[in-house]
């Protein structure tokens, strides 16, 4: 997924276009994964959140084009899986498919 890609997020959610709400989302994230979490290890860049609670939706930069939905848990250190929550999808189009079953939180 590229950056600056023209992705229409349906409300609760929206995109991430601040590069300092990027930055902390992405720190945040990285203080809660433990090495046996199954993110552990991915480069993971956000791209939105939903703005109704701390979902966050993580694009999987490993050329494979999965998206992450996570919960953080904003308690600012490491987690014991499976937290923070988090669901792989396929794609943008699958996490969009399945915008029902996950428009609430973990």
């Amino acid at each position: 997924m590229r950056s600056g890609q023209n992705i229409d997020f349906v409300p609760p959610w929206q995109p991430i276009e601040s590069g300092s709400e990027a930055h902390q989302l992405a720190n945040e994230l990285r203080r809660e994964i433990a090495p046996a979490h199954s993110l552990a290890g991915l480069s993971l860049r956000p791209i939105a959140r939903r703005v109704d609670c701390d979902d966050v939706l993580f694009a999987v930069e490993d050329g494979t084009n999965r998206v992450a939905e996570v919960h953080l848990t904003w308690r600012g250190a490491q987690e014991i899986p499976p937290w923070p929550m988090s669901i792989i999808h396929d794609d943008l189009a699958a996490w969009s498919r399945d915008a029902d079953s996950h428009r609430r939180s973990f």
